[in-house]
């Protein structure tokens, strides 16, 4: 775990980790891999093939398979993180072989000729790639993650799962008056929970530790709990605030008028209006997308770049220009980026875990659109809208 760091610090850091949401595709993991010389990355070499394999099949179909839809979004929800690291995913790979059909083996792992259609039955086919194509981006995410390693242990003082938990727990007066008496297991978990939400606002990990360390009678322990879920409490609702608010909005009645620079290419303007106001609407209420000339907000399309905005509350768009606009996962995209220049964040975390030697991520809510491609937009995400734009 040190070693990584170690070695994680003799490689010039970013001032941020990658900006890649959680259930990114395989195609934007993989402009992010380094080349790999001679050595040979059995997970890397099979994700690849099947990656070539599938386009292969598709060049004899006309009606595509595809790894991704709508549906078989996974999401990864605050009670059950997703938790990654070299032997993490070694493990999952060797699951995978042992199970893979052997006529997916002899193609993916024996690298025998591809066959023109999928060798067994497609659901299955499907089913099977898509598991190997889930170990491969995970793979090429450790891969990418390893000169941010620093950043990312940092990242985990906004661990929200401290005031997530505590809020939930019912029986916590009981536990703090019975704490000598209670399950080591359980006293461990609170503890971690106490050290979470004093972390969120006093940035230090080791302080809080030792606070919590020292808690032994009920008296201390509300004290504790009752300066410091106030401000995990407002840590939390922060990343459901807008972090910028646009100057350019007019809300009249139900409908909230934006302007959009028109992209002057019929499939462009209709990609955008349709992702973007079928999904920005709640009840009576719908935003519009007024395309005009000179708006500031607009889309920019650039080959193998990683989707995102110029900051929240941003106005430039940028799609990747090789990935199309018909594909679920870029429609998905659009909708969810475009909620960053209203000055939606992202609900959703990833950090480094030094005493797991591992990478934890999760979403705050994959029910949300800013935090899981399985979410929507919100009657929350309404009222943020209403409170500070309806003038």
């Amino acid at each position: 775990n040190l070693g990584n760091l170690a070695n994680a610090a003799s490689v010039p850091h970013a001032t941020q980790p990658l900006h890649l949401d959680l259930e990114a595709r395989a195609s934007e993991y993989k402009r992010f891999q380094t080349p790999r010389g001679l050595v040979a990355d059995p997970i890397l070499d099979a994700g690849e093939r099947n990656l070539t394999w599938l386009s292969h099949i598709n060049s004899n179909r006309k009606d595509i398979l595809s790894f991704t839809s709508k549906e078989t979004q996974m999401g990864y929800p605050i009670e059950q993180p997703n938790m990654y690291n070299a032997e993490i995913i070694q493990s999952s790979f060797s699951e995978l072989l042992a199970n893979l059909p052997p006529e997916m083996t002899s193609v993916l792992i024996n690298k025998a000729k591809m066959t023109d259609a999928p060798p067994i039955e497609t659901s299955q086919y499907l089913d099977f790639g898509r598991r190997l194509d889930r170990v491969y981006q995970l793979q090429v995410r450790w891969n990418s993650m390893q000169r941010y390693l620093a950043e990312l242990v940092d990242v985990k003082l906004d661990d929200v799962r401290g005031y997530y938990f505590l809020k939930a727990d019912t029986q916590l007066n009981d536990e703090f008056k019975n704490w000598k008496t209670l399950d080591a297991t359980k006293r461990a978990q609170l503890s971690d929970w106490l050290i979470q939400i004093c972390t969120n606002s006093d940035r230090d990990f080791d302080s809080c530790t030792q606070k919590v360390s020292n808690l032994s009678v009920e008296t201390d322990l509300q004290s504790f709990y009752q300066n410091y879920f106030p401000k995990a409490e407002l840590h939390w609702n922060g990343y459901f605030e807008l972090g910028g608010v646009r100057d350019d909005v007019s809300w009249s009645g139900g409908t909230m008028t934006v302007p959009f620079r028109n992209p002057q290419n019929a499939d462009i303007a209709n990609f955008l209006k349709t992702n973007i106001e079928d999904e920005w609407h709640w009840a009576d209420w719908h935003l519009v997308l007024n395309l005009v000339p000179d708006a500031l907000t607009h889309i920019e399309f650039s080959p193998g770049q990683v989707p995102h905005v110029d900051g929240v509350g941003g106005s430039t768009i940028t799609m990747d220009e090789n990935s199309p606009i018909s594909e679920y996962n870029v429609q998905w995209t659009i909708r969810h980026e475009y909620g960053h220049t209203l000055g939606f964040e992202d609900c959703y975390i990833e950090f480094y875990d030094i005493h797991l030697g591992a990478i934890v991520s999760y979403q705050f809510d994959t029910t949300n659109l800013m935090c899981s491609r399985q979410g929507h937009l919100k009657e929350t995400h309404y009222n943020t809208l209403k409170k500070n734009y309806m003038r």
